[in-house]
């Protein structure tokens, strides 16, 4: 599964927009693939600085790492 074909870097890529267009891969293959990611280094997960900036989209598109909502995918 090749996840950064669908991620700009040096910008913020909404986890729920990636959902979007990875319709066809299942919310847990996608999320493991992404804790992955994150743990090698590849990807960085955050949640957004400002709460108020967070839609319900990017509520139900959460990945949780390190015990935290995050909304936000930067490479």
């Amino acid at each position: 599964m090749d996840i950064k074909q669908h991620l700009i870097p040096n910008r913020r890529n909404r986890i729920a927009e990636l959902r979007e267009s990875l319709s066809d891969i299942s919310r847990k293959e996608l999320d493991t693939e992404l804790v992955r990611m994150a743990l090698s280094g590849e990807i960085h997960l955050y949640g957004h600085d400002d709460p108020t900036e967070t839609t319900e989209a990017d509520r139900e598109a959460a990945v949780i790492f390190g015990g935290e909502p995050c909304y936000l995918i930067y490479i």
